[in-house]
């Protein structure tokens, strides 16, 4: 206890030489901490949507471009696990851009990072939450059963975060296990179950579909996808910083170990789910809104697949959960800067629960609202789920760049336990350069995505409108923007000392 006391009070003197007083309830331990990453990033959210995307475009081949985006984001993960630990605040991206280059800048990051999260919530409730639980209980849901399925999973999941950190890493935990069980366990059940028939039953796992010629580069790009789409968000237990204890050790942790379990678990499942599929089946579970469901209940059969759904069922409830967390902390940061509109009003926090509770609930009720905008517009949801692959690789190369100029200027300074990656930055932040510029073309060039890509234009259209009306004369008058005397990132690092 006495040690958690001391940790406590220097991450609070921390915060304090970055110009804010503690105001969220200080209490998630580093398990929790790394729970929140691994949660947010969610192997089954991505297995389960995009398993069949990949197997329509490269067959069961498609598997194994899995461990490539894996090492490409081990880079990028090295660098934010880095700056995590340097400048350990709420609503990272925002905190992080802001005091590398400007205000302007943190704000262009965080509104990339906010509309990915929005969409995300959107996507998760909608696409897998509402299907899920139609398949689990027999129920034939029309779309605006969907709809509304999806938004009271908004709704409820919400009021978890709205009660306090604590019973919100608690269900978390619950989800992380389950997480667990639907990526390991139950792909290892469905494996066995396939290889103890002839083996004539189920597919190569080096099966192509047929792919050839100018049409592999393509298949290629879109069987990378569920390494895309998965391998993403490792940086959320960043935005928790101010209610970790020993931020500046739980932090970076979470983000390395975050994406290793990831990859290494996502791994194991995805030779399970696709040494699993059945001979003649490729087609049928292609194109299937339930692709690894299919191939669950073609070995385990209806009712033992819906049993086994309850698990992928409660571990994307978590992945909602954490990334409704995330979204209110970032709203949060932003208002308290007075960065937004209605900033006065979405900074409180609740005296008794300690968590931001006007800016949850504007998230929440924004995720609702884009909900009923997607249900009303042909294929949006097939656009959010291109969306939410495209835009972590914009704000991570935003992040890179800048630290990669600012560095030189903090690395003079040291935080006692603090994560560095020291002889080998020069190294680490070349390839992580590569590997984004490569990930952003693969995925915005590609015709498949270019609905995605207007997308993600229009949310900077979006940010460079808000900007122009009224951010940049807020910052310009000092009445926006990280506290005084703390824009210098060296500054405050160094004051931390």
């Amino acid at each position: 206890m006495a040690t958690d006391q001391v940790t406590q009070a220097t991450d609070e003197q921390i915060l304090q030489t970055f110009g804010y007083r503690q105001q969220l309830r200080r209490s998630l331990k580093p398990l929790a901490v790394l729970g929140i990453s691994f949660s947010f990033m969610s192997i089954t959210t991505s297995v389960y949507v995009n398993f069949g995307f990949g197997l329509g475009k490269f067959g069961t081949a498609s598997i194994w471009f899995w461990p490539l985006v894996l090492l490409g984001q081990l880079f990028v993960a090295f660098v934010i696990a880095e700056l995590g630990s340097r400048i350990p605040l709420a609503g990272y991206s925002y905190q992080w851009g802001s005091r590398l280059v400007n205000a302007g800048y943190g704000w262009f990051i965080a509104i990339f990072v906010f509309v990915y999260l929005l969409t995300c919530v959107a996507t998760i409730s909608y696409v897998l939450v509402a299907p899920f639980l139609g398949v689990i209980f027999g129920w034939t849901l029309s779309n605006i059963d969907l709809l509304l399925i999806a938004i009271a999973t908004v709704v409820v999941l919400t009021l978890v975060n709205l009660v306090g950190v604590r019973l919100f890493a608690r269900v978390n935990n619950v989800a992380v296990f389950c997480e667990i069980v639907s990526t390991l366990v139950i792909a290892l059940i469905v494996a066995i179950a396939a290889l103890a028939k002839p083996a004539s039953h189920t597919v190569s796992l080096f099966d192509t579909n047929g792919v050839h010629g100018s049409a592999v580069w393509g298949a290629v790009v879109g069987a990378m996808v569920m390494g895309f789409f998965a391998l993403t968000g490792f940086e959320a237990a960043a935005d928790m910083s101010e209610e970790s204890v020993g931020a500046r050790r739980a932090v970076p942790r979470a983000v390395i170990w975050s994406l290793v379990g990831t990859g290494l678990f996502g791994m194991i499942a995805l030779i399970c789910f696709a040494s699993a599929v059945p001979t003649g089946h490729m087609a049928a579970v292609a194109g299937s809104y339930t692709p690894v469901y299919d191939v669950v209940s073609y070995w385990l059969g209806s009712a033992g697949a819906r049993v086994a759904l309850a698990f992928p069922l409660v571990a994307v409830l978590g992945t909602c959960l954490s990334v409704i967390a995330v979204m209110g902390r970032l709203i949060f940061a932003l208002s308290r800067d007075n960065v937004i509109p209605f900033s006065r009003q979405l900074r409180s926090v609740n005296g008794r629960s300690k968590v931001p509770t006007a800016a949850l609930v504007i998230g929440s009720l924004l995720a609702v609202a884009m909900l009923i905008y997607a249900y009303y517009q042909v294929s949006t949801f097939d656009v959010l789920v291109g969306a939410t692959s495209i835009l972590p690789f914009v704000y991570y190369l935003l992040i890179v760049v800048a630290y990669a100029v600012k560095r030189r200027e903090l690395e003079a300074f040291h935080v006692p336990g603090m994560f560095t990656l020291g002889k080998w930055s020069r190294v680490v932040f070349g390839i992580a350069f590569v590997w984004l510029i490569a990930a952003l073309l693969m995925l915005t060039l590609q015709p498949m995505f270019h609905q995605a890509d207007i997308a993600v234009l229009g949310t900077l259209g979006v940010g460079v409108l808000w900007y122009a009306a009224a951010l940049h004369w807020r910052i310009k008058s000092g009445k926006a923007g990280v506290p005084e005397g703390s824009s210098d990132g060296a500054a405050t690092v160094g004051a931390a000392k």
